[in-house]
Order: structure tokens, then sequence, then C-alpha cells
């Protein structure tokens, strides 16, 4: 969707996660509120960044959802542009897994009552790539802090409307803050899927996958097994992001 030309000398800007990692909590407010800003908008989902390159140039600033890892947006030498902004959504690998595996099911590429055997594939087939795909995101985050901004699931499921400040706040650009109250009420889970938070309903399967809103559902699915594979190839990484205090989860 293509918007009045706004101002070129807003940032572009680029939203990443991991797939199945939240992105429906914040995608759609900030789709409605830079529209007022006279953003743009790429026309293809977050699997697509590689035509990206197409928008690189245009005068009018642009917005785009991706779930790819920073070398794509290295070698399009955007990184360390000043005209563009990354905001980056850190989730749980826990929960990504869970979700992931019942995105599968729910798309008839596995079966049904299979969580605990995708998880333990995704495990040694995809969960370590992205992990290293978000260590790299969040050290990008660290390193420069004018260029890219970090949030936790967490943190934004407790004070949405505080992330959200501080993202725009991140990106120089002011909102209004009823128009910002509105659409994040008008975008709530409770909205998009007519249940509250952490109740067992139907998927919501379009652009976003929204299944239960919430933090920790992993622990209905992971065994003593899986906690130990899990344990053993990503262990350190959820102690060191903060995920677990230790081992003993």
């Amino acid at each position: 969707m293509v918007l009045n030309p706004g101002n070129p000398s807003l940032p572009n800007i680029i939203f990443c996660n991991l797939p199945n990692a939240g992105s429906s909590a914040l995608d759609p407010i900030f789709k409605e509120m830079l529209a007022q800003c006279g953003y743009i908008f790429t026309p293809f989902g977050p699997e697509a960044s590689n035509r990206l390159v197409a928008f690189i140039n245009k005068q009018a600033p642009f917005y785009h959802w991706t779930h790819d890892p920073i070398e794509t947006f290295d070698d399009f030498n955007v990184l360390e542009n000043p005209h563009y902004r990354f905001i980056y959504l850190h989730r749980d690998l826990r929960d990504v897994a869970v979700s992931v595996a019942k995105d599968l099911i729910l798309r008839n590429m596995r079966p049904a009552g299979t969580e605990q055997a995708i998880i333990a594939e995704l495990l040694q087939k995809y969960l370590p790539s992205i992990a290293n795909n978000a260590e790299k995101w969040i050290a990008f985050s660290a390193c420069q802090p004018n260029q890219c901004i970090c949030l936790r699931y967490d943190d934004v499921k407790s004070d949405i409307k505080c992330c959200l400040k501080r993202v725009f706040s991140f990106l120089d650009i002011s909102i209004c803050d009823a128009d910002l109250h509105a659409s994040i009420a008008q975008h709530s889970f409770e909205i998009m899927t007519g249940r509250t938070r952490g109740v067992d309903g139907p998927i919501v399967r379009n652009c976003y996958f929204i299944r239960k809103g919430i933090s920790g559902d992993w622990k209905n699915y992971f065994n003593d097994k899986l906690r130990k594979q899990f344990k053993a190839s990503l262990g350190q990484y959820l102690i060191d992001y903060g995920w677990a205090v230790d081992n003993t989860w």
C-alpha cells in the first residue's frame, strides 16, 4: 500500500523478529501510526526481504517487517546508514518453538498432537540458527544504539504503550498520545482474537500467527526429555539473554 509521500528526512524503518515471535503485537500499530507520517509500506511480507532493494532509493520513507538475518541488510549497505532505524523484537525461544510447532500443525505440515516431536526436530535443524540470528541483532543494538532498538516480548505485554513510546522516541517521530492509545486498543489481542490472553481458542492465521498472547506456555509442552535436549543445545543462550537464571528450569 502506497501512501502520500512523507518527509524524506524521516528514517526508513526495518522491524525484525523471529518467525512466530509476537509481531502481531506491534506491526499493525507501527503501520497505523506511521501512515499518519506519510510512510510507504513494502507490498510483500517478511519472507521476501530480498525484494527490498527496490525501495532503498525511494524518496519517501518506507517501513518493512522482516524475519531476515542481519546479513541481509549488511548486503544492502544500510546497517550504518543514518537514514535507517532497526527495531528488533526478542522472545523466549521455548515459546517460539511451541508456536512454530503449532503453526506447522495448523498448516497440515505435521500431524496433530506432535508438538514435542516437532520441537525436538527444530532443535536439530532450526532453532540454533535462528538463535544465532537473534544474538546478532541484539549485539547490533548494543553496539549501535542510535541505529537499532531491542524490545523484549515480555515488556511489550506488560506495558505496550511504554514500549511504543520508547520506539517512537528512538525514531525521532512525534505521535499523538490519543491516537497511540486508540491504536493499541484497536489492535489488542482481545480484539484480534475475540478472547482473553492465555485462554485456549482458535489460532488466528493471516499475515500473523496469533495463538495465546502469553509467555511461558512452553511449560505445557516440554517434558523432561525435551527440557534436557533444549538445555544441551540452547541452555546457555537462555541464560545469556535473561530467559532463564540457570539450567534448573
